[in-house]
């Protein structure tokens, strides 16, 4: 599993929470969490805000989640 993706279940958030919280697709979701595509700068913010965690926390979780 990607830490991307462990933030979100350490959030007790589904993808599809996450997708309705941003008005995204839950496919959009899934693709952050298996490096296919990251989140857009302007979906930083709100996405830590819903995980819980700093923007630097969130990125470097995006950073690990594109090497795997």
């Amino acid at each position: 599993m990607s830490q991307l993706a462990d933030l979100r279940i350490r959030a007790n958030l589904t993808q599809e929470k996450v997708a309705s919280e941003l008005s995204i697709d839950r496919s959009t979701v899934a693709k952050w969490e298996t490096g296919i595509a990251s989140p857009k700068v302007g979906k930083l913010a709100p996405l830590s805000v819903l995980y819980g965690c700093s923007i630097d926390e969130l990125y470097r979780s995006i950073e690990s989640t594109k090497a795997v």
